[in-house]
């Protein structure tokens, strides 16, 4: 197997899993596996990020707030963002296949533009004049692809020495029939473009057969590119593999098994099956068994697993007491493995509002604090009756008025208060 960029295959070792991590021991977003030389798996802590995108051997990770931070290898920078950059809604990674070659990033920001830093041996970090109204950005080996909302494709960067008929190059060359495209996919040197009808093309590098696609071929939903084989995921959840295969990449893919979403490694093949286990095969470690798992990426030599996470407060469903309502603090006052916040919603009395339950607190106990709701409470209420002001006690629903709302909850709370 000769590379787009003419150099021997470089052996890597197994590395095993970052920190064996499982869904339910670990309240990172992300599962990472894989190699690990660089510190390529090594997503910061106590970050929130919405968005992974690995490279060969680094990782870009786009944070809640808009902005990008990067890690791994970082001799051109790829792991260093411009200054100021803020705004984004999506970014790349991409790199040679070979670690201290290359490597370079890229961001769509909210406006529709691109920028890009890291290695510009080529080109691929100099977007060209005119490039807006972008609405995907990928990265390949040498070279930058973006799809714009017209549904066209322009590419830059590596791969303007030959024609779109050469083996070894063209990615540049966009074929003028694409059509409506809806994605794109990148990591070698060929180009992969999901048309509106579910057909796909390929363009680029072709020594491999990763350029062919099979023509039979069905309606495709999701298409991943690695460095030289593609995969296709169909509407009936089968995928298709095809290109280059010394690792078992295009020729284990699994026949029987039905996916909600696939990607590809240098050299290795994954998909998500529908039932949420995460199936690896190719050159690519085997995760650990996971769960609640919504997507999943792949870099050269490393891969990401993203765990659902509905209510975005950092946790993943799995060990959030309440997936569907953010409560970072995960409070549970009492102790039954159901989330404060989740109680309220779903009913619980929190007559003070302060998202903590009634049966968790005694908020009718207006005078000694013994426990008891009784007279003593009772005459302290009646002496307060009428406007109120924040450090009224007997207000105990904050509406600034002591009422019969307030004379009704002492009453109902009345006798002792066991929390």
């Amino acid at each position: 197997m000769r590379s787009c960029i003419g150099a021997a295959f470089l052996a890597i070792s197994a590395v095993g899993i970052a920190g064996t991590m499982s869904c339910t021991a670990n309240a990172q977003a992300f599962v990472g596996w894989g190699e690990n030389t660089s510190g390529q798996l090594d997503v910061p802590a106590k970050s929130m990020f919405k968005a992974l995108a690995p490279g060969n051997f680094h990782t870009v990770g786009l944070l809640r707030d808009g902005t990008v931070a990067g890690w791994g290898y970082n001799a051109n920078g790829q792991c260093t963002p411009p200054a100021g950059l803020a705004g984004v809604v999506q970014v790349a990674a991409g790199g040679w296949w070979y670690q201290n070659a290359g490597g370079h990033s890229a961001a769509l920001l909210t406006d529709g533009t691109v920028q890009a830093w890291g290695n510009n041996f080529y080109g691929q970090c100099t977007v060209p004049a005119g490039t807006e109204q972008v609405i995907q950005v990928v990265c390949g080996w040498a070279h930058t692809a973006v799809l714009k909302s017209d549904h066209s494709v322009v590419v830059w960067g590596a791969g303007d020495l030959g024609t779109n008929a050469d083996p070894h190059w063209g990615q540049r060359y966009v074929p003028i029939d694409l059509g409506d495209i809806t994605s794109i996919s990148t990591k070698g040197c060929h180009v992969m473009a999901l048309r509106s009808d579910g057909a796909v093309r390929c363009w680029g590098r072709a020594a491999e057969g990763q350029s062919a696609v099979p023509p039979t071929l069905a309606t495709v939903v999701e298409i991943a590119a690695g460095s030289d084989h593609s995969m296709a995921l169909a509407v009936n959840g089968e995928v298709s593999c095809w290109g280059f295969d010394a690792h078992g990449q295009v020729s284990r893919t699994p026949r029987t098994e039905r996916f909600s979403h696939v990607a590809a490694s240098m050299y290795g093949s994954m998909g998500l099956t529908r039932d949420g286990r995460v199936l690896v095969w190719g050159l690519l470690n085997q995760p650990p068994s996971l769960e609640c798992v919504s997507t999943v990426m792949a870099g050269g030599y490393h891969a990401f697993a993203e765990l659902v996470d509905t209510d975005g407060d950092g946790r993943y469903n799995s060990i959030d007491n309440c997936p569907t309502i953010a409560n970072p603090t995960q409070a549970d006052c009492d102790n039954d493995g159901i989330g404060d916040v989740c109680e309220i919603a779903a009913g619980a009395p929190d007559f003070n509002h302060d998202t903590i339950p009634d049966t968790c607190q005694c908020i009718a106990d207006l005078v000694l604090a013994d426990h008891q709701v009784n007279g003593a409470d009772l005459g302290a209420l009646l002496s307060q009756w009428g406007p109120a002001n924040a450090n009224t006690v007997s207000d105990m629903n904050r509406d600034r008025k002591v009422d019969g709302a307030d004379l009704g909850h002492l009453l109902a709370s009345w006798g002792p208060c066991t929390n």
